[in-house]
């Protein structure tokens, strides 16, 4: 086994889960727009703007988003570095290196915070709204500057039904504002920091 083997199988695992709930999330919202049955597996992923905003499930569409944006990372990746512009691919161009370094940086930011609050939420439930809340911000982040990089990159064609790229974009757009959007987020830990004070603050974020 190699080095750390358990964390890395750990680290494996949780990559996993989350492409599969980002991957369910999508299929759902591919077969409700199709007008087609919904698999109870994919049912569980769903809600409506009447669903209440609980830890939960609130985790599980943080976990949904940081494995979409592994999928829409990987798709663009693919894409610049099979597509040949000027008699090169386009990952050969500084300018598409750039901002492909911009997107893997909010993925593995997204990721990572998506990761800890599913760790916390594991080691104790009512423990784990600081770490919910901070993934849903960062992640929230990450869905707007990962999107606009993958789509430009892509260009039309990440639009149209040839391509899956917009499969998950447009999920990581809805995923986003559901239990909570960023405004509902943000002002949870606005009022947490308000909460600890000023000889709080710094704990409370280090025990985050």
């Amino acid at each position: 086994m190699a080095p750390g083997g358990s964390r890395g199988g750990g680290i494996a695992a949780r990559s996993s889960s989350r492409r599969l709930t980002a991957s369910c999330g999508s299929t759902a919202a591919r077969q409700s727009s199709a007008g087609a049955p919904i698999s109870p597996a994919c049912r569980a992923t769903r809600c409506t703007s009447r669903s209440p905003t609980t830890p939960f499930r609130s985790l599980v569409r943080a976990l949904q988003c940081a494995g979409a944006l592994e999928r829409v990372l990987e798709l663009t990746v693919t894409h610049v570095s099979e597509r040949v512009q000027f008699g090169r691919p386009l990952a050969k161009f500084q300018a598409i290196q750039q901002e492909l370094a911009k997107l893997a940086g909010e993925v593995a930011a997204a990721s990572a915070a998506a990761d800890l609050a599913a760790e916390t939420f594991l080691a104790d439930p009512a423990d784990a709204g600081l770490a919910i809340a901070v993934a849903r911000v960062r992640i929230g982040e990450a869905v707007g500057r990962a999107n606009g990089i993958a789509h430009q990159l892509h260009g039309a064609i990440g639009f149209t039904a040839e391509h899956r790229l917009h499969l998950f974009t447009t999920s990581l757009w809805a995923w986003r504002d559901e239990f909570g959007g960023a405004a509902h987020w943000a002002m949870s830990l606005g009022n947490r920091a308000l909460a600890a004070g000023k000889d709080g603050f710094w704990p409370m974020v280090t025990a985050a």
